[in-house]
């Protein structure tokens, strides 16, 4: 069975640049033999409205907005 793909082009609708500001902070633990444990969390709040044209006839902004964690381990190169 054959499934159809369907593709819009959305460059008429929304900005391609978005500017955010970006608020995080961030932990690490050093083990012996240099290996650090790292965690991170920011969360990003968009300052752009990346609709262009409001396609609704409302008065209404989009705008980005996530948060984001990181977890990992750096090892050194010797």
């Amino acid at each position: 069975m054959a499934s159809a793909t369907t593709t819009t082009d959305e460059t008429n609708t929304f900005n391609t640049i978005d500017l955010s500001l970006l608020f995080g902070a961030g932990v690490s633990y050093q083990l012996s033999g240099g290996t650090q444990l790292f965690l991170d969390a920011g969360y990003a709040l968009g300052l752009i409205n990346v609709e262009k044209n409001s396609s609704t006839g409302t008065n209404e902004t989009i705008g980005s907005r996530d948060i984001r964690i990181a977890a990992g381990a750096m090892f050194p190169l010797q």
